[in-house]
């Protein structure tokens, strides 16, 4: 019993060790709660959404949509050249600040908060970004 616990601490020593390993424990964490936020969004609006629009899955579908958005949004952004996101944080820091003054002016009042602007079918708020 104690040479198989051995063994079994050298096999994840040796994981470890590995340069990709903190890549891999990070996104199998990602995976795993995106995949557990996805079981939570169907168990929670499945009756809402079967009421709304006839179907159990409307909003778990739509939540999948996002998902999926980000992660391809994430591969392409992974892809990209540090220098280039040097470049990209010259005109991001500017236009972020702007984003939150927006709602002042032009702000939604949501569930009591007014911190939302409103894009046609969509809302944003600024303060999550």
């Amino acid at each position: 019993m104690k040479k198989r616990l051995q063994v079994r601490g050298q096999a994840y020593a040796n994981f470890l060790s590995k340069p990709t390993a903190s890549y891999l424990l990070i996104l199998g964490s990602t995976g795993a709660l995106a995949g557990l936020g996805l079981v939570m969004v169907l168990s929670a609006s499945s009756v809402t959404s079967l009421s709304e629009s006839g179907n159990t899955f409307a909003i778990f579908l739509k939540q999948m949509l996002f998902l999926v958005a980000g992660i391809l949004i994430s591969f392409v952004a992974m892809r990209m050249k540090l220098a280039h996101w040097e470049s990209l944080a010259r005109l991001a820091l500017p236009i972020g600040v702007v984003a939150l003054i927006l709602p002042i002016i032009f702000g939604q009042n949501v569930n009591g908060n007014r911190n939302w602007i409103p894009l046609g079918p969509f809302t944003l708020q600024p303060s999550e970004f």
